[in-house]
């Protein structure tokens, strides 16, 4: 099985951090034999962050229609947002889940003022509190039930390089996440900030195995066109240790990756 035809976690300039334009994405992602690409742009809430109010979607949908109809004969294109802090802004989200996305995917950036990654964090909190601050936070999204995918699960390691093994906390959220039947997705962005494992890590992956989880989507986070699938062959091997199931979203729905 080939994963890098795929990638699940897209930003381009519709986010106010991505690099290329759509177009440009979709050029290099045919030119490195990809055959599916969900464009994933920041969809945030906080008026303290910079993605506040980015994204125009009407403009986000006619592009999307637009290169699906000049390349879809070589690539499959699909409409996503990462929608941030869902368990603050479960009207905007509802309101989201109506528009025509084939994927939502919910994310945790922030505990109360801060970035996940800002330094400020560790002057108020020990790494232990950041970390249980965050899976409370991230409990509380997937308890409301509103989005597809958990995007970068064990997010904070991505800047703290630190395993939280609170098991009964995180096999709280993993119990909640199989029953309401939202997928994982492992995210290889942590690799290329020096971290050694994917997000979520291995230990993590195992217990959702444990609880009944199979479903995974592959994301590489990428801002720019040299980010795609970047990793992708480390994670194809977790996979098959693991047996797990790897797939895309196409009009809220998992299609299995063949």
């Amino acid at each position: 099985m080939n994963l890098n035809i795929m990638d699940s976690h897209v930003h381009t300039t519709f986010s106010h951090d991505g690099e290329n334009e759509m177009e440009e994405m979709c050029n290099k992602a045919i030119n490195i034999g990809m055959e599916y690409i969900t464009f994933t742009e920041h969809v945030d809430f906080i008026p303290i962050d910079d993605a506040y109010d980015y994204l125009k979607i009407d403009e986000y949908f006619n592009n999307i229609q637009r290169l699906n109809n000049k390349f879809g004969d070589n690539l499959e294109i699909f409409a996503g947002v990462e929608f941030s802090e869902p368990h603050l802004y479960t009207e905007q989200l509802k309101k989201y889940n109506n528009l025509d996305f084939d994927l939502i995917m919910g994310s945790i950036h922030y505990i109360g003022d801060n970035f996940v990654g800002n330094d400020g964090l560790l002057n108020e909190y020990s790494i232990d509190e950041i970390f249980l601050k965050y899976y409370n936070l991230l409990f509380k999204t997937v308890k409301n039930n509103n989005i597809d995918v958990v995007a970068h699960m064990d997010f904070p390691k991505r800047y703290l390089n630190y395993e939280y093994k609170n098991y009964k906390l995180i096999d709280k959220i993993l119990k909640e996440i199989i029953k309401n039947d939202i997928v994982l997705e492992i995210n290889s962005s942590s690799l290329r900030k020096g971290i050694s494992t994917p997000m979520p890590s291995q230990w993590i992956l195992e217990r959702y195995i444990q609880y009944g989880g199979k479903r995974v989507t592959l994301g590489s986070d990428s801002h720019s066109i040299n980010e795609l699938t970047n990793d992708f062959d480390m994670i194809y091997q977790l996979i098959e240790k693991l047996n797990l199931v790897p797939g895309y979203f196409k009009k809220g729905k998992f299609i299995k990756l063949e």
